[in-house]
């Protein structure tokens, strides 16, 4: 496993994270979004995946808490979950702030091509 980024000594084991959502065009092409976040990665996860972070993107969180805009907001639904798909998530990997962002996301998430 690559090395990876701690959130800091105040969180121990929580460590930061890359996670790919995606939405479609008009053309039903998908637009991938890579997202920043974080998961906690210790034994009382009890089995769960600690890189699953599909309930937080699928139900749990305001997609302007990770799209940094004013307001996303649907018909009738001025406050939408649920709005990207999830695809997966990644540990953020030392030595990615100074990469080349593109490049290393697509490295990291070879769906993007596929």
């Amino acid at each position: 496993m690559a090395e990876r980024i701690p959130v800091g000594p105040s969180h121990p084991n929580q460590y930061e994270t890359l996670s790919l959502l995606k939405l479609y065009d008009s053309d039903g092409d998908p637009v991938y979004f890579v997202v920043s976040g974080s998961a906690i990665d210790d034994s009382r996860n009890r089995g769960n995946d600690p890189l699953d972070e599909s309930y937080y993107f699928d139900e749990h969180s305001c997609p302007t808490n990770y799209v940094n805009c004013e307001a996303i907001m649907q018909k009738h639904n001025p406050d939408p979950h649920g709005v990207f798909d999830y695809v997966r998530s990644v540990w953020k990997p030392i030595g990615y702030e100074s990469s080349d962002g593109e490049e290393m996301a697509l490295a990291l998430f070879p769906e993007i091509n596929q």
